[in-house]
């Protein structure tokens, strides 16, 4: 189990049958290799953390690997703060050199947000560039977007 997953629920999870359907259809397109995002909104109160673990525990189950990232009103907290807890735990999960090989030329951005990360230290020979290779023609923020999602491209590929 992830970092700050809580243990489900002991109530009955009731009432969100189209939205369980949703959220199925995107697992099953996801195992054909596809894609997909899922964001779960609305007001204070009406289940959506609830929702999303009974999601998260359904991938599971089905042998996703599951990485989460919780968005906080600490204000200590920094602006890419999930994806933070997200790369630590592929960190975690797989070891930073493939997280590494992953980001390939966004590692240094991806650097920033990654305390895990930043312990990579690569061998004698390794070539992954780093931010001083690339031309910025972007602001940062948008090179560590890409940087991401280079990152999510090449860990689902294989």
């Amino acid at each position: 189990m992830n970092k700050g997953m809580r243990v489900l629920s002991s109530t009955p999870f009731v009432g969100r049958g189209r939205e369980t359907e949703q959220i199925s259809a995107l697992f099953k397109h996801g195992a054909t290799g596809h894609g997909s995002v899922c964001f779960i909104t609305g007001e204070p109160g009406i289940g959506k953390s609830r929702l999303a673990e009974e999601a998260l525990e359904c991938a599971a189950s089905s042998g996703f690997c599951i990485l989460t990232g919780r968005c906080t009103t600490d204000r200590t907290a920094t602006a890419f703060y999930p994806w933070t807890e997200i790369v630590d735990a592929l960190v975690e999960s797989v070891g930073s050199r493939a997280v590494a090989e992953w980001a390939g030329r966004y590692r240094g951005f991806l650097e920033g947000i990654s305390p895990e990360l930043e312990s990579f230290a690569p061998h004698a020979g390794d070539r992954t560039p780093t931010t001083s290779s690339i031309q910025v023609t972007d602001s940062p923020q948008r090179q560590l977007v890409l940087g991401l999602k280079n990152l999510m491209e090449n860990c689902t590929a294989g």
